[in-house]
Order: structure tokens, then C-alpha cells, then sequence
């Protein structure tokens, strides 16, 4: 279990809180892979700015979505995750920083 701070390195796109509380995190840009890998609590973090990240997102019960590399999402992504509650981040951290930054913050 960990603890997410936004802001020097996350962007809030959608926020809750200043503090997120996740469980571990996937990395991937295949929506099967992690529909089928995912848990909830998890931080995933993908390069997919579009609405299905939202869906799965929310399917998972996910903590948090990090957009990675610079990315930044669709207007309708950000619409969905307003709509159903879903924090949604972006940075320019590419996925390996992130993972790092995560498993740090994890022990």
C-alpha cells in the first residue's frame, strides 16, 4: 500500500484528493492485457489518452490513471472520468520513471 502525492511530478487532470491511497501498479498500453491482469486498487499507467482508458479504468476499480510520456487525454476521457469519479494524471515521466517513483513511494 502506498500513498500518491499530485504535484511535482502529476499533473491533476481529474483529481479527488491531494493524496491517493493505491495497491501496486500495471503498466501497459494493451486494454486486454490489463482488463484481464488489472486489480483494483492498482495505479495504471498507459500512453492512451482515449475514452476506453476510462471504461476499464472503471471496470477495475483502479485508483488512478497516469497518462505517461506528455500524453494528454481526449476532452470525452476527461468528461467520463468527471462523471464517474475516476482521478485521471498526466506527466512527462515516461513508464519506467513512473514504476520507480511508485515502488518507492510503496515502501
Amino acid at each position: 500500500m502506498g500513498v500518491l502525492q499530485t504535484g511535482q511530478h502529476f499533473k491533476p487532470i481529474v483529481a479527488g484528493k491531494n493524496a491517493l491511497d493505491f495497491s501496486g501498479c500495471i503498466i501497459s498500453d494493451l486494454l486486454s492485457y490489463v482488463m484481464q491482469k488489472g486489480n483494483p486498487g492498482q495505479i495504471w499507467v498507459t500512453h492512451h489518452g482515449h475514452p476506453n482508458i476510462a471504461a476499464v479504468a472503471l471496470l477495475k476499480e483502479f485508483a488512478a490513471v497516469i497518462i505517461a510520456g506528455g500524453g494528454a487525454p481526449d476532452q470525452e476521457t476527461i468528461l467520463r472520468a468527471r462523471e464517474n469519479g475516476l482521478v485521471l494524471l498526466a506527466t512527462d515521466l515516461e513508464a519506467y520513471d513512473i514504476a520507480f517513483v511508485i515502488k518507492q513511494l510503496e515502501q
